[in-house]
């Protein structure tokens, strides 16, 4: 009687060590902030913004948060007579303290997303990969060395190219520098009737890319208007005191898409990054 007491208590021992340990492990498991999107939408149901909910759920208690959020979904329901997009970031913070913004700490900036639909591994700027690239046009250099009414596919170009005395469609840039100038405006390839064929020379991709986040998006807030790639602190003023227990709301950002016909078809992604402490 006395070993099966014993041996009674030595399993219930080892069953408070193993309770014990799964509670702890619980105990420890950290608690992150979410990301929910919301489309805001105008009296006839059309998607002209987005709410980007960021919730610090109960329980939160970093110290140190750095959020991280793709706003530009809505762009695939992005109309060409658009002139802006709505972008509002709620912070709702559920935890019993306060947070602040870390000043200097908003990056705004491409998100190449996937899309199994059109992606092409095109190319690399500055260590970033490029999912999208423009169509080309017949612009004015193409169309003096090119025949009208030819395909402006790789292959016609290739082939052109090389009878001109350049290596083909990789040397399709450097025949640009060499018609328009070595510091041409890209504007100038967008000149002409557009055809059916994506480019794919990985330096006039990284151009477009640059050309299109810089000229064609562009991001407001506080009156300031500027291209995605060109953020220099124009939105240091936005952010409230995250007070805990509410809800803090930053409306006065936009975003805008030029019109722009060679873009139509061109992968939009964009988000934005801001770091906060616990006061």
């Amino acid at each position: 009687m006395k070993k099966i007491k014993y041996y009674f208590l030595v399993v219930l021992f080892f069953i408070g060590i193993l309770i014990g340990n799964i509670i702890n492990a619980f105990a420890k498991s950290e608690v992150n902030y979410y990301e929910e999107i919301e489309p805001i939408r105008d009296n006839s149901g059309n998607i002209i913004g987005e709410e980007v909910i960021i919730t610090l759920p109960k329980g939160f208690n970093k110290e140190l948060i750095s959020i991280d959020a793709s706003v530009f979904d809505g762009f695939y329901h992005y109309s060409n007579d658009d002139r802006e997009f709505i972008v509002k970031i709620i912070v709702n913070n559920k935890t019993k303290y306060d947070y602040e913004y870390i000043n200097n700490s908003l990056i705004i900036g491409p998100k190449n997303m996937f899309n199994s639909y059109n992606y092409i591994n095109y190319g690399v700027n500055n260590g970033i990969i490029i999912n999208d690239s423009y169509y080309r046009s017949y612009n004015a250099a193409l169309r003096e060395i090119i025949p009208i009414g030819s395909e402006l596919n790789d292959e016609v170009i290739d082939l052109y190219l090389r009878s001109y005395g350049y290596s083909g469609i990789d040397e399709l840039n450097k025949y640009y520098d060499d018609y328009y100038g070595k510091w041409y405006s890209f504007g100038l390839l967008l000149e002409g009737d557009i055809s059916n064929y994506k480019e794919t020379n990985s330096i006039l991709v990284s151009d477009s890319y640059r050309y299109f986040y810089s000229n064609i998006l562009s991001f407001s807030c506080n009156g300031n208007k500027f291209g995605i790639l060109k953020y220099h602190g124009q939105c240091e003023n936005i952010f409230p005191v995250f007070n805990k227990n509410s809800k803090s709301i930053m409306s006065n950002m936009k975003i805008y898409r030029d019109s722009n016909s060679y873009f139509n078809n061109y992968l939009v992604s964009a988000g934005f990054q801001f770091e906060i402490f616990r006061v």
